[in-house]
């Protein structure tokens, strides 16, 4: 399963990393509940084997912001197949937990970039400020493009152990937020 399982942990984390970018208006507004829209470039480097990412998030609908994602260490209580991140905006900050599954298996060339495209789900599990009590669903289409790195003969790691040494990951998500 060449590269997969490392892939879909990075468009898992990535995902979750986008997920809802609102900065609403001020503390207290009233209940909103809507569709929402979600666009996001998520840029991940790998160090000694670990996975960090952030990157701009543009939302539209319940609510229109800009804002920056942050992946998070997973907690001990989360499964495998979940990756978490928040979301920070000026007025709070969202959390959320995302899935995904493989859509075919990644494609690495003679140079060693890959591309990948990776579906799945993000749920929004509260936050901070104005999006204390926030709830939503969405569903995500990932395409992730990177480089992996070489073996000591020079042909290309495309071992499933063996993480990328970096990747950008644009996302597309739609669904209903409730704040």
């Amino acid at each position: 399963m060449m590269r997969a399982r490392a892939l879909m942990a990075a468009g898992a984390l990535a995902a979750g990393a986008m997920v809802v970018g609102p900065a609403v208006g001020p503390a207290g507004a009233s209940h909103r509940s809507g569709h929402e829209s979600i666009r996001a470039t998520i840029y991940e480097g790998f160090v000694n084997g670990q996975q960090s990412g952030t990157g701009p998030i543009d939302a539209d609908g319940v609510v229109d912001a800009h804002g920056v994602a942050v992946e998070l260490p997973p907690q001990p209580s989360d499964s495998q197949d979940v990756n978490r991140s928040a979301l920070i905006f000026r007025n709070g900050t969202l959390d959320v937990l995302s899935t995904n599954n493989p859509s075919g298996q990644p494609r690495v060339d003679a140079n060693c970039n890959f591309t990948f495209r990776l579906t799945g789900t993000t749920d929004v599990v509260g936050g901070t400020g104005v999006f204390a009590h926030a709830t939503g669903h969405f569903d995500d289409v990932l395409h992730i493009a990177g480089v992996v790195p070489r073996n000591p003969d020079g042909s290309c790691n495309e071992s499933d152990t063996a993480p990328p040494l970096f990747d950008v990951v644009h996302v597309d998500a739609r669904g209903r937020l409730s704040l």
